[in-house]
């Protein structure tokens, strides 16, 4: 009798399809834009009818798609080491700690202008709902 070796799946190559092989960038075009139009869709027929919380988790993850579907083709093309540099690249600090301070502050001073604005009174008003006057 023949001793086989089991593999786990994360031990097996990936064998990607012939269509992902022969067209990379068509199949990630495809990919991402389907997979968020498919989470957006609910937004653009149910408008104002979709409650607000839902309506923000699905534009996140609608928005979070093209970067998903991109680390999951490197991934299925060339492998997990592959996916293991290019969030190292990603990481990489290429700027000084300043303009991150300067980022994290601007964006908590619109986050601030937001709470003053709803102290003196103005009400908010969800950014999917059309403005009044269109």
């Amino acid at each position: 009798m023949k001793a086989t070796s089991h593999k786990t799946a994360l031990e097996i190559e990936p064998v990607p399809s012939i269509v992902l092989r022969r067209h990379p960038v068509a199949t990630f075009f495809a990919l991402s834009v389907g997979a968020a139009w498919a989470l957006w869709l609910p937004l653009v027929v149910l408008q104002d009818r979709m409650p607000a919380r839902t309506g923000f988790v699905l534009a996140l993850l609608g928005s979070l798609m093209p970067s998903t579907v991109a680390v999951l083709l490197v991934a299925r093309l060339h492998g997990r080491h592959e996916v293991r540099r290019l969030l190292r690249r990603l990481l990489m600090g290429r700027v000084g700690i300043g303009w991150y301070v300067a980022i994290v502050a601007l964006a908590g001073l619109a986050v601030f202008a937001v709470w003053v604005s709803t102290l003196l009174g103005r009400r908010l008003r969800s950014s999917l709902s059309p403005s009044p006057g269109w």
